[in-house]
């Protein structure tokens, strides 16, 4: 068989652009998208580089390596167990002659014989370790078969997974790997690729305490590997990146420094059987027991299930199994009160892609499973969604190796219908996490953890989909799980959950992300109390900071500009006659000119436009519309509809609240109404974004001087207020006035009966969602 298969055997990355160039098999198709072409263009920017090669490069100018940076090298030193690679010896001193820290790997063909069988043959051929310093731990290279289809001395090699069953594949890693460490004393690196993992394997749990090295190949540069198989690894060691170039063979870079390599390599401590709190996956279950706090499940390796009942406090009591068997699956998730019997479900994903339904009996334990669908394999993510679209019903949200995000709307019976694309590249991320309403708006959001450690939050749009994400924490990789643990603490917020690779639970108390939006008042001027009307107009004269016009009690128009501090410089007149009208509103850019503009309203009803000349003045005004002397309240509502032009919202006596888009030349188009009940506000107050979320809000401040926020929708609505302040009484006029103090936060401005004007800096109502944490036991 050796001299069948050739002088070099199979190759590592049988993918790759240069195996699959020069393979004559016609059944192997392209996996990666790199080109020939683009052979020692770039390499990642992070970590060690290093190579690996077989018999296909039997001369290597490893000086030359090392002078391009390479640090490590992997050799071929067997297949099957009828091949042992004929330069291995020559590779493997050349490399350590360098300076490099070299090691050897196996190409497995697990149809052919036993794991054992193959572990010794590696073993006895190249394949051993010593706590020398300068060897790599043996690696298990397992990954689309290289003879597929192919009969090759009577011998049938099968399918691109040997024709094995998943579980058939997994038992022999297995295998291989205990002989390896009885061997050696450590366990191989598993070296594959996530795809074929995925597609043969099942991607299932249980091989986290291999390291990985995982075989992604980019078509340009970049530093993101993609995804990895999720339920065993949260991210890899070594990445193979290139099989054409910049180095012989492939090109590959460690995860990590220098320091961090050694220690991979020399660690001399014999790998002892993983621990009992890495060996289970943890899943949030709700109210599981009824008892009113958020409960955990956990899945060990043994297949048993486990109930974690919350204690209120941030932690959990004393386990109890409520079930055998569970190994069949390699996903279970808490889906809420699918079914809508007031009850706490779950979920199970088998390796042959079925999903079962288990109904929650209310005490902590789970009836009878039923199928409820079939394909789910295609996902390396199932995470609950919570309520995403509004209908009342628990939700799934899914991804795809390929970064597609996918939403499931759950049907009330334990089921979902057809998914949804909802999002792309979402591969960057290694974990998603369900948090439900992190931010206190009423909709459930998600929760995304980089590679890189870095925590990312989307919150949800309410149909189903999400916003842009923002940065809210590093350093999440000390965990090997993060949950979404519901308000274990009873303090009415959402908390996070984190696992450490020791078992240790780790608490993190949510914050709601919610703020009042603003700090403490400061003083920002005199003797404003000689005009009866002010508005914000925007940054009116160019300068990069919002300004003030205010109209005196005789008529006259004044400009202030913004001096970026709070407060303002002094006032000049711009203009003689305003008397004609009972409101004046600034409306920002209304006619696309790149320049503010504004309104106002005679008592007649008639309205006008004055167009901005970007110098702090207006010119003359044209008539725009009749019939707007029925609203008591007309206020900038900055763009609210996300077609780039700011709109109006206007108030009717009877509490109707009326949206109308602007049309881009100034005027307007046909009002909409948005709301009812609008009448117990006194003031209607155009804050601009006030919650740093991108979309334009409204405040409305009650007679009994309490302030509300009602945060935009986007889509010319508001979602429902909350209270942001009391005592506000005390001012006669309020005025979101944009960002006044260069800090990049919407501010606000009040005026005092006597003509003092307070400056309240805004804080962008963002919080990162979480306070610090709290130890909470182990599992």
């Amino acid at each position: 068989m050796a001299d069948a298969v050739g002088v070099g055997g199979a190759e590592m990355g049988q993918r790759s652009a240069r195996v699959t160039a020069s393979s004559p098999a016609s059944a192997v198709k392209r996996l990666s998208t790199e080109s020939l072409s683009t052979e020692g263009t770039w390499m990642p920017t992070f970590g060690i580089q290093g190579l690996d090669v077989s018999g296909h490069q039997p001369s290597v100018d490893w000086q030359q390596q090392w002078n391009m940076g390479a640090r490590f090298a992997y050799v071929k030193a067997t297949e099957g167990n009828y091949y042992t690679n004929p330069s291995y010896s020559s590779q493997y001193q050349g490399s350590r002659s360098v300076g490099m820290i070299r090691g050897a790997y196996h190409f497995a063909i697990p149809n052919w014989s036993s794991g054992a069988d193959q572990a010794r043959y590696f073993v006895q051929n190249g394949g051993g370790w010593s706590a020398d310093g300068y060897t790599m731990p043996p690696v298990l290279d397992f990954e689309f078969n290289p003879y597929e289809g192919r009969t090759i001395n009577g011998f049938y090699f099968g399918n691109t997974c040997y024709d094995m069953s998943p579980a058939q594949l997994q038992s022999w890693v297995r295998d291989f790997g205990n002989t390896m460490r009885a061997l050696t004393g450590r366990l191989p690196v598993i070296y594959t690729n996530t795809s074929w993992w995925n597609q043969c394997l099942g991607n299932p749990a249980g091989f986290g305490d291999y390291p990985l090295w995982i075989a992604a190949y980019p078509s340009s540069a970049t530093n993101n590997a993609g995804p990895v198989p999720t339920s065993s690894w949260s991210s890899y060691s070594i990445w193979q990146y290139s099989s054409t170039g910049p180095f012989a063979g492939d090109s590959n870079v460690w995860n990590g420094d220098y320091n961090q390599l050694k220690t991979f390599a020399s660690s001399g401590v014999p790998v002892q059987p993983p621990a009992l709190s890495t060996s289970f996956k943890v899943t949030a279950v709700g109210d599981s027991n009824s008892d009113g706090k958020p409960d955990l499940v956990a899945h060990r390796s043994d297949g048993s299930l486990w109930f974690y009942a919350g204690a209120g406090n941030g932690g959990y009591q004393t386990g109890r199994p409520i079930g055998t068997g569970w190994s069949i699956y390699d996903r279970i998730t808490g889906v809420g009160d699918s079914n809508r019997d007031g009850k706490q479900d779950l979920i199970g994903r088998r390796s042959d892609g079925t999903l079962w339904f288990y109904a929650g009996d209310g005490g902590g334990n789970y009836q009878p499973a039923r199928q409820i669908g079939t394909g789910w394999h295609i996902f390396d993510q199932i995470v609950n969604a919570g309520d995403s679209n509004g209908d009342g019903i628990p939700d799934l949200v899914t991804r795809h190796p390929d970064g597609g995000l996918w939403s499931y709307a759950g049907d009330g019976t334990g089921s979902y219908k057809t998914g949804q694309k909802i999002g792309t590249g979402w591969h960057i991320f290694d974990q998603l996490i369900n948090t439900g309403d992190f931010d206190s708006d009423g909709i459930s959001d998600l929760l995304a953890r980089h590679p890189n450690g870095s925590i990312w939050f989307y919150p949800g749009n309410g149909t189903s989909g999400y916003r842009t994400g923002r940065q809210i924490g590093t350093g999440w990789t000390i965990y090997d799980q993060i949950l979404g643990v519901g308000d274990n603490n009873n303090d009415g917020k959402a908390d996070l959950l984190g696992r450490r690779a020791d078992g240790t639970l780790w608490f993190y108390p949510g914050d709601g992300m919610r703020t009042d939006g603003y700090q403490g008042a400061k003083a920002a001027g005199t003797g404003w109390n000689i005009f009866d009307r002010m508005t914000n107009v925007g940054d009116l004269n160019s300068d990069g900071q919002p300004d003030v016009v205010a109209r005196h009690s005789d008529g006259s128009l004044w400009f202030y500009a913004g001096a970026g501090n709070g407060g303002y410089q002094t006032g000049r007149p711009i203009g003689t006659g305003w008397s004609i009208y009972d409101r004046i509103t600034g409306v920002g850019d209304s006619n696309r000119d790149g320049k503010q503009d504004l309104i106002g309203r005679r008592s007649d009803g008639t309205l006008w436009f004055y167009a901005g000349d970007g110098g702090g003045n207006y010119q003359p005004a044209r008539q725009i519309g009749t019939g707007w002397h029925i609203f008591d309240q007309i206020v900038n509502a900055g763009d609210s509809n996300g077609d780039g032009i700011p709109d109006l919202v206007t108030r009717h006596p009877d509490g109707g609240l009326w949206s109308y888009a602007g049309d881009g030349t100034g005027s307007y188009k046909t009002g909409q109404k948005i709301g009812t009940g609008w009448h117990i506000f006194d003031q209607l107050i155009n804050t601009g974004d006030f919650d740093s979320d991108g979309i334009s809000d409204l405040l409305a401040r009650h007679p009994n001087g309490s302030i509300w926020f009602y945060p935009g929708n986007g889509t010319s609505g508001y979602r429902t207020g909350r209270q942001i302040g009391t005592g506000w009484t005390i001012y006669d006029q309020i005025l979101g006035v944009g960002d006044n103090n260069n800090d990049g936060k919407a501010d606000l401005l009040g005026r005092r009966a006597d003509g003092t004007l307070w400056f309240y800096p805004g804080d962008g109502m963002r919080t990162d969602g979480y306070q610090g944490a709290k130890a909470a036991g182990t599992l």
